[in-house]
């Protein structure tokens, strides 16, 4: 730094009042912005949330700067609690191994909000030179002569006038987090997280931003760790912070925006997806009257070509059935915005300097030097004409900080409207889920995926109150897969997992936790059939009389003859009365032959193919019932053998259904977490009556009772052509979409209410590896990525051989070391990362 001394290159000079005092005599504040996550946004999106940010830019006094920042940064590591199931604690160590071997990447939006005390246009100077004629009469001038002489422009401003300023800053502020509160989370920072967020800009030492250091009375001269110096490595000009790493940086800016138009979104479809490590900063500082009167003057033709023409595409909206036809492709929190903001959305642009910069930073020259050129690649795609720093570096690096007023000058300035500048938005950021699931009083979360630039996406199906899971996705997609990777981690809440599948897809699941699951196969090949009178609870158990009622009505309506059919009146009282009978015999008589033997003839012969000798009666007239006690951990129905049987299949999946409901509701097991899968649920909610049972009447409370349901099919138009999809689709919590290059968009467009962006990510995603989650309640849209460890992949495989391998390994060696030999043998064929 030339011998200088270190606080003479930082703006920042003293904590005051809660906020950050600058040389200047500002006060600086922050806000730290969630963003929105621009997978699935179409065009239209992002010119609706430009005009969002322009109108707020407009409303804010001229006199503010805003700085934005955009950091993102490698070696986050994550990490699962420990579980006393070894099962449980195994796959957690399996995952946070190999997420951290990925070297994952953390992301922040933050804001930085300078405020003057008097009019932004009058500098330090210019006040000075105002009160020094009248000094000699006046008290309040010598005043500020003296501490302008004595403590320079930070101090100038008198103390009363930074007690006023400091509330005026925090009303600032509060409006701007109310204004973006529909649109995604923020939060202001208090001082000691203001400060952590500076000393990483001064240190690029990303350790700092989630450090406990406190913010110190000194912060010019506490800022930096050493030196930065100007070092030339490989024939490149860079950047050496003296810090305990050794940080090389390089520093880029903008030189000029070469568009015929700015777009909407311009960091957001590439810039801020690239891998590394790097900070993307544009700085607003608005123009006076006089300034701006002066460039328009001068400049008045080339702003003609430069201008986004906003005024026009608000016009547009005014226009009855076009606007009512445009809202509609808008995500409803920008519709919002724009019915609060129709007066705001008509004011005058305002017009302020703008210098727009990234960082580069890396403790190894290789890593930098890969970073640099990803980033360059994104930036020039995105038609930004960027200039790679060399003498002016270590200048223009002091210059992108916050409070860099001081020095009275920038290098790269250009001169923007809001219209212009709302398109370098960064509060575009990858959605991170949340770390913990408060309606599962705070547990972890469920799974970690990854996003585009290596980002994590903490998963859980529980968000405001609801665990509705709805999975769609064509075969060979991917869907199974992805149900079984997250679903063998459900256990480790220490609660119970229950799939109902139509194939073997969920039995892994079960094999892996040996004797704490259990696998029920309906293939005729085992003695694998029901008593409903096991689930019994006494002659007065009327949930119980209710339900078998429904079953044996449906065993009924089930006969291929019209006559056999039709149940009467004096049928459905001489049901009633055989079952009650039964229910008062001793339990060893307790059987679907034995209520048969209770009723009459013209009934007998209606139920005749489900009891005794009956066609069906190895599934519904055991002597004992196969399924046994439903305490397990894991148990998985397995359908495949009657999947093709339209007599069968409807009684089996409404007898699990009733009993995992009623096991699930049970007061002892209330605190315990439950989850059900389903797979080619459309089977279940082709019936009205049990759609009803198992989810509109339950799905919006199952939350108190810590449950919650996935529902998994191939077709979203097999779900839309269901009864009642409206009340499910609006209760559902989460919905996941596997790769569909044939994706039919009018029926997503209508079943799922879906936007354009979101479809078109759908359309172009990777199958068997990439999937769209969205979660509503969470403001979450967005493309994921599945990328499993060996491990989870010799758990998950549907290969036969494979399978084979893994269960005699378990079996011979336990599950641990099991899954390793399994992992070792298979190294020939995968590699590190497998499907």
């Amino acid at each position: 730094m030339n011998g200088e001394p270190v606080n003479s290159y930082h703006g920042a000079y003293r904590p005051c009042n809660g906020f950050v005092l600058s040389y200047t005599g500002s006060l600086v504040g922050a806000i730290e912005i969630d963003g929105i996550d621009p997978d699935g946004m179409s065009q239209k999106d992002m010119e609706a949330f430009s005009i969002v940010i322009r109108n707020l830019l407009n409303i804010l006094p001229q006199s503010i700067v805003l700085q934005q920042y955009y950091v993102h940064y490698r070696e986050l590591n994550v990490s699962f609690a420990r579980r006393a199931d070894p099962v449980c604690n195994a796959l957690n160590r399996y995952r946070e191994r190999h997420l951290n071997r990925m070297r994952l990447a953390g992301a922040r939006c933050v804001l930085f909000v300078e405020m003057y005390p008097e009019r932004r246009d009058q500098s330090s100077l210019a006040l000075f030179l105002r009160h020094l004629p009248r000094c000699l009469h006046s008290e309040e001038s010598r005043d500020h002569i003296r501490r302008f002489i004595t403590y320079g422009p930070a101090r100038s401003a008198s103390h009363s006038a930074l007690e006023k300023l400091a509330p005026a800053l925090e009303t600032r502020i509060r409006d701007i987090v109310n204004y973006c509160s529909g649109l995604f989370r923020t939060r202001q920072l208090d001082l000691d997280e203001t400060y952590r967020v500076m000393k990483f800009l001064a240190t690029l030492e990303v350790k700092y931003l989630d450090s406990g250091l406190h913010c110190p009375q000194a912060i010019d001269t506490d800022l930096s760790d050493g030196q930065v110096t100007p070092v030339t490595m490989n024939g490149t000009d860079i950047l050496r912070l003296q810090n305990r790493n050794k940080t090389y940086a390089r520093v880029l800016s903008v030189k000029q925006f070469n568009f015929d138009r700015f777009t909407p979104g311009l960091f957001a479809r590439g810039p801020i997806k690239t891998p590394g490590n790097y900070v993307l900063t544009t700085r607003y500082k608005g123009m006076s009257e006089a300034s701006r009167t002066l460039f328009f003057f001068n400049r008045k033709k080339e702003l003609e070509r430069e201008t986004l023409s906003f005024a026009d595409f608000i016009k547009g909206l005014d226009d009855g059935a076009e606007k009512d036809r445009d809202m509609q492709v808008f995500r409803p929190s920008l519709i919002r915005k724009f019915q609060e903001l129709d007066e705001a959305a008509s004011l005058k642009d305002n017009l302020g300097l703008v210098a727009t910069h990234a960082v580069v930073f890396d403790t190894d020259v290789k890593e930098l030097e890969k970073t640099t050129e990803r980033l360059q690649s994104a930036l020039q795609q995105n038609q930004f004409s960027i200039l790679w720093e060399t003498v002016a570096q270590p200048d223009v690096f002091f210059d992108l900080q916050p409070c860099s007023d001081h020095h009275g000058r920038f290098f790269r300035d250009i001169p923007l409207n809001t219209s212009q500048f709302s398109t370098l938005a960064l509060f575009f950021k990858s959605a991170q889920g949340a770390k913990t699931v408060e309606d599962l009083g705070d547990e972890e979360a469920q799974y970690i995926f990854l996003s585009g630039d290596d980002s994590p996406y903490y998963f859980s199906p529980f968000a405001g109150g609801r665990g509705f899971l709805v999975g769609v996705g064509p075969v060979r997609s991917g869907k199974s897969f992805l149900r079984t990777c997250t679903g063998i981690h459900w256990p480790k809440y220490g609660g119970f997992y229950r799939a109902i599948d139509i194939d073997p897809g969920s039995e892994p699941i079960a094999h892996a936790f040996g004797a704490d699951a259990g696998i029920v196969r309906f293939d005729g090949s085992q003695d694998r059939g029901f008593n409903f009178f096991s689930q019994a609870r006494g002659p007065d158990d009327t949930r119980f009389i209710a339900h078998l009622n429904r079953q044996l009505v449906a065993m009924i309506g089930a006969n291929d003859s019209e006559e056999l059919r039709r149940l009467t009146g004096a049928d459905q009282l001489a049901l009633d009365r055989a079952v009650r009978q039964v229910l008062r015999l001793p339990s060893h008589l307790q059987t679907l032959a034995t209520l048969v033997k209770h009723c009459p003839g013209p009934v007998q012969r209606k139920l005749a193919r489900f009891a005794g000798t009956g066609a069906y009666a190895w599934l519904f007239d055991a002597q004992r019932d196969a399924i046994g006690s439903m305490d397990r951990k894991v148990a998985v129905y397995n359908l495949a053998g009657i999947r093709d049987d339209g007599v069968a299949k409807p009684l089996v999946m409404a007898e699990i259904a009733y009993r995992i409901l009623r096991f699930y509701e049970n007061p002892e097991i209330r605190a315990c977490p439950k989850w059900l899968d389903v797979d080619e649920c459309h089977h279940i909610l082709a019936n009205p009556e049990l759609t009803r049972t198992l989810l509109l009447d339950r799905v919006r409370t199952w939350g108190k009772l810590l449950a919650g349901i996935g529902m998994w099919t191939q077709s979203g138009i097999e779900l839309g052509n269901i009864k009642n999809w409206e009340a499910l689709r609006s209760a559902a919590s989460t919905f996941i979409f596997t790769a569909d290059p044939e994706l039919n968009r009018d029926a997503y467009r209508s079943i799922f209410n879906m936007k354009e962006g979101e479809m078109e990510t759908i359309r172009g995603m990777i199958p068997k590896r990439e999937f769209y989650l969205i979660q509503r309640d969470l403001n979450v849209s967005k493309k994921c990525i599945l990328s499993v460890e060996p491990e989870q992949y010799v758990l998950s495989t549907s290969s036969p051989a494979e399978q084979t391998l893994y269960f005699d390994n378990v079996e011979r060696y336990g599950f641990d070391a099991g899954v390793r030999k399994t992992v070792a043998a298979l190294a020939g064929n995968h590699g590190t990362e497998v499907w």
